[in-house]
């Protein structure tokens, strides 16, 4: 017989369990059932008799990855309908009858194990903060190799105690719970840690939250509170956090992060449902003349179906109305996918973002400062540029400025971190030592080129653009400038492609190089007459020649020195993550050589 719902007490993540109050058709009469289900240890607590292995068997199902809700119902004295709003939740809860147990199987999806060891190797710290069971979080995270190492489970020994043991997964393990500062690091030494939502808070409350967190990878049957406690604690402790999650009991979390990922994807039905639905406005007009009848109209207006729904809410309690999306509010980033692979992707453009941003401002800085010099001090001593001059190597930076923007990100991450600021040592000492190079080679090719001039043959300042030596000369050791700062400062590996990989730009670069030489080897008269240039002394071309050599090689010294001289920072809180990471990593694969 259908059954028709007369009230809810919707579910809370505090009370972990919900329940519905149903009225069912029993020949002449009605019967009045409470429906309950909610986590098997919260219902166990409500049962008027616990059956024999309840216990044993929703841990065995949690220990096999799968979700459990226990179900439970009772009878619920007869009254009048007036009366069925006044059914308190303590009444519909209290001395249940046990029904059965709702396993639903979740497989790990599987892009998400190749995504976090991806991660993991290139120095992240994955932590797990789910509301699922403990045996159920620990056995995906043993499936996605967060756990590598037999995991122990911090329990209450008996509920409402003060008495707690780390226990195995299989409870044949029991480590007492030591309060003592280190301890849980030295246990966290040989074991993987899980840590549920009450031993949370009984931590939380002895101040040794960081303490957990530095130790611990896994936290389950945690309160959308908790969650959001976890993500704060860690960005106290100066750690960049990331979270990622797909519903309303991760917003609080979301929030809280640096960096925010909410997973997003329709089920099948409500994509049937947004495919098949009408659009406003569509309708047709039935045919056979239904229409005077007022057939092929809806039956029920929307506003009296919205009343119904209305009317079925319990008044006293605001139900949490979860809609696609929700979780995408509290987000800076939404992705449409089920994994965490939006995550990788995330921190890999977001890399490649920061490195382009910074190497875009050092070339800046170097061009502005090369061409500061060439447009006061040598124009005051005559050098100028003709028009063709400076249109071709306008053309050739704006082109090299609009390649380096296509840059790509590696498709794997590295350990390496990239400089998060620009004012830094780094920065500072490679724009130095490059604009230092750059500004000798200038000065040295100008003065040396000021020898070859006729004599008595002075370029003045007023004076209209005529091709000489010391214009040549000069015109080609800027472009040369230019040109290197592209070619020096771009930042490939590890964390963009290689600039052989970014076509245009190294074809753009390869081609104002080739015309360098070609002009000084002596092969390049129409580029000569093209550029309004002086052809130059046989023995100068050569030397400078020479001098263009040296200076790019010398500026690629400066860069790699002023990026080893300063890497970049790396959090004291992470490193120690990260080594006690790749402890682990260690011992488990030492531990499965011998095995």
């Amino acid at each position: 017989a259908p059954l028709r719902i007369v009230g809810r007490h919707h579910f809370t993540s505090a009370l972990k369990r919900m329940s519905a109050v149903v009225r069912r058709p029993a020949g002449d009469e009605e019967e009045l059932w409470g429906l309950v289900k909610g986590a098997p240890e919260v219902i166990e607590q409500h049962l008027a008799q616990v059956p024999a292995g309840y216990v044993a068997t929703h841990k065995y199902f949690a220990g096999q990855g799968g979700r459990v809700l226990a179900l439970a119902a009772k009878r619920l004295p007869s009254r009048p309908p007036e009366d069925y709003r006044h059914i308190t939740r303590a009444e519909t809860e209290a001395e249940l009858d046990f029904v059965g147990f709702a396993v639903f199987s979740c497989p790990v999806k599987r892009e998400s194990e190749p995504t976090l060891r991806s991660l993991a190797r290139a120095g992240q710290v994955n932590l797990m903060i789910t509301g699922d069971a403990c045996l159920t979080a620990c056995h995906v995270a043993e499936q996605v190799h967060i756990h590598t190492r037999p995991a122990l489970v911090l329990t209450a020994l008996a509920p409402g105690t003060s008495a707690w043991a780390w226990l195995s997964v299989d409870e044949a393990t029991r480590v007492p719970y030591d309060s003592a500062a280190g301890s849980i690091r030295r246990l966290a030494a040989d074991h993987d840690l899980c840590i549920g939502g009450d031993g949370i808070t009984m931590i939380h409350a002895q101040g040794q939250l960081e303490e957990v967190l530095m130790a611990v990878r896994v936290f389950a049957r945690v309160a959308p509170d908790q969650k959001e406690l976890i993500v704060q604690t860690l960005r106290s402790m100066g750690l960049i956090t990331l979270m990622c999650g797909d519903g309303t009991n991760d917003v609080g979390a979301l929030k809280t992060a640096h960096c925010g990922v909410a997973l997003l994807q329709a089920t099948g039905a409500q994509r049937t449902h947004k495919r098949r639905a009408p659009r406003e406005g569509s309708l047709k007009a039935p045919k056979d003349g239904r229409a005077a009848r007022g057939e092929g109209r809806p039956k029920r207006p929307k506003r009296d179906r919205a009343r119904q729904l209305a009317e079925e809410l319990d008044p006293r309690e605001g139900p949490p109305l979860v809609q696609l999306g929700d979780a995408s509010m509290a987000a800076p980033f939404t992705a449409k996918a089920t994994s965490v692979g939006p995550c990788k992707d995330l921190i890999r453009q977001g890399r490649t973002t920061l490195v382009t941003t910074i190497q875009m401002y050092k070339i800046l800085g170097l061009n502005c400062l090369a061409t500061a010099y060439a447009l006061s001090v040598q124009y005051l001593d005559g050098v100028k540029l003709g028009d063709s001059q400076a249109t071709a190597s306008g053309i050739a930076t704006a082109a090299c400025f609009l390649f380096l923007s296509q840059a790509k990100p590696l498709p794997q991450l590295s350990k390496e971190r990239p400089h998060a600021q620009i004012f830094c040592g780094y920065f500072v000492l490679s724009v130095i030592g490059q604009f230092a190079i750059h500004l000798t080679l200038l000065m040295h090719a100008v003065e040396t080129a000021k020898g070859f001039m006729p004599p008595g043959e002075k370029p003045r300042v007023d004076s209209e653009f005529a091709p000489n030596v010391v214009n040549t000369v000069s015109y080609l050791t800027q472009v040369h400038i230019m040109m290197t700062t592209f070619a020096v400062n771009y930042v490939g590996r590890p964390f963009n492609q290689p600039i052989y990989n970014n076509r245009p730009l190294f074809f753009t670069l390869a081609a104002a190089f080739a015309s360098l030489a070609l002009i000084l080897t002596g092969n390049g008269e129409p580029l000569e007459d093209m550029l309004d240039l002086t052809p130059l002394p046989e023995g100068f071309r050569l030397h400078l020649l020479g001098l263009l050599g040296a200076d790019l090689v010398l500026a690629t010294l400066a860069e790699s020195a002023a990026g080893a001289l300063f890497p970049a920072k790396v959090n004291q809180k992470l490193r120690e993550l990260q080594r006690a990471a790749g402890t682990r990593t260690r011992r488990a694969g030492e531990t499965k050589k011998t095995k």
